[in-house]
Order: structure tokens, then sequence, then C-alpha cells
């Protein structure tokens, strides 16, 4: 549903196993859709789902089609069918339609416990809940 809200309304919508650290306004100055990489180093190319997108964005567009095409009998997990590796692969069909950014922004500790210790700015905290096996589990 996210990515039909996204396509129609546009706007911003956070992942649900986040908390907000900073305010996000300052990061969408372009008309694209914006993702975030899981991390660049560890799993490059997973990009998070589209974090936020103008109304009717090609790339988000996109990765509708391609996921209405899929036999959900062979759909796999959601990361790679629906989230993290279909983002990444969008996002490098649409390099102009889209903004890739670095995994600090929102998620500057991995689920592998390797954190971030830069100065880039930071403006949420990714819990990882299903990548982590969180799901009815104590985790925040």
């Amino acid at each position: 549903m996210r990515y039909e809200i996204l396509l129609e309304r546009g706007g911003f919508i956070a992942e649900a196993d986040s908390i907000c650290i900073n305010p996000v306004d300052e990061l969408f100055t372009e008309d694209k859709a914006y993702s975030v990489y899981e991390h660049e180093f560890l799993r490059g190319g997973l990009m998070t789902p589209f974090l936020a997108s103008p109304p009717g964005n090609i790339a988000v567009d996109h990765m509708i089609k391609m996921i209405e095409n899929q036999d959900p009998r062979e759909m796999g997990e959601p990361y790679l069918s629906t989230g993290n590796y279909l983002v990444g692969k969008v996002v490098m069909m649409h390099p102009n339609d889209t903004v890739a950014l670095p995994s600090y922004t929102f998620n500057p500790t991995h689920l592998t416990g390797v954190k971030y210790s830069g100065m880039g700015k930071v403006y949420s905290e990714q819990y990882f809940t299903s990548g982590a096996g969180g799901y009815g589990k104590e985790k925040l």
C-alpha cells in the first residue's frame, strides 16, 4: 500500500519500526522518489522501501507494476519481492527519478550491529524488526 499511497498522494512514510531523531523535511529537496541504502558496504544492493516521493513518480509506478506482475505463489521473502532488493533494482533502473540516501541518514546502526560513527546528520534509528526476527518479541 505504501507505494500506491506515494504514487497517488506523494509525501513521506516512515518505517514502522523506526524512531525519528531529526525532522526530515530538509532531505526531500528534489522532485524524486527517495530511498536509503540498508548499508552500502555490508549489503550494498539493498535499499529500504521508498520513504518519500512526489505524486506520479515514474520509479514508484514501475515498482508497483513489477509487484503486480509477480506470481503470488512465487514471491518469496518480502525483502526480495516487494522490499529492499526490489527497491534497489528499481533505483538502478531509474537514476533520474530517484535519490539514494546514505545508510546512516536512516539506518545508523545496521541489523548486524555495525554502527555509523561519522559526522553526517542522522534522521532516524531503524530497528530492523522483521530482518532481526523481532516481531512477536519485545524489541524497543
